[in-house]
């Protein structure tokens, strides 16, 4: 009976432990992102942390457009999103999207800039034939379609 007890405050004292770890990591990786994200984005005033644990995600408004940045669970930057106005595209961009098969009955319905550490800066164009095809497809600032991907 004594080492039974003995096994259970030493398991609940690993487990506390533990526990602190996790948190204090946490905490760590959530200043990590702070510190960040005011580097990268000098002009904003607040935003939201949202730790997903496998991810950390980031949302706020600069210059009245929404940008949502993700990093990795130990706070490295793996990308940033943000919404404009398909108007606005670089001609390169446009050009490239007539020069693919996704000129002919399909629509344009949204485009976002997609920047990342590794490919720099593309365009995500969401485009849709129907109700039941769309698809995003991803320009680099040459106007050359990187790829395509299925969505919802």
């Amino acid at each position: 009976m004594f080492k039974n007890a003995i096994k259970t405050l030493l398991v609940l004292v690993i487990t506390g432990i533990s526990f602190q770890a996790v948190a204090q990591s946490s905490e760590e990786v959530e200043a990590r992102v702070k510190e960040d994200v005011m580097e990268r984005y000098p002009g904003i005033e607040e935003f939201t942390i949202q730790n997903q644990l496998v991810r950390v995600m980031v949302e706020f408004e600069l210059n009245d457009t929404s940008y949502t940045c993700m990093y990795s669970s130990k706070g490295k930057w793996q990308h940033t999103i943000y919404a404009i106005d398909p108007d606005d595209l670089p001609q390169e961009v446009k050009d490239g999207l007539d020069k693919s098969k996704y000129v002919e009955g399909w629509e344009v319905t949204a485009a976002e800039i997609y920047d990342t550490p590794a490919k720099g800066v593309q365009y995500r164009l969401t485009v849709e034939k129907n109700q039941f095809q769309k698809k995003y497809l991803y320009f680099n600032e040459k106007g050359r379609l990187l790829r395509d991907a299925l969505t919802l």
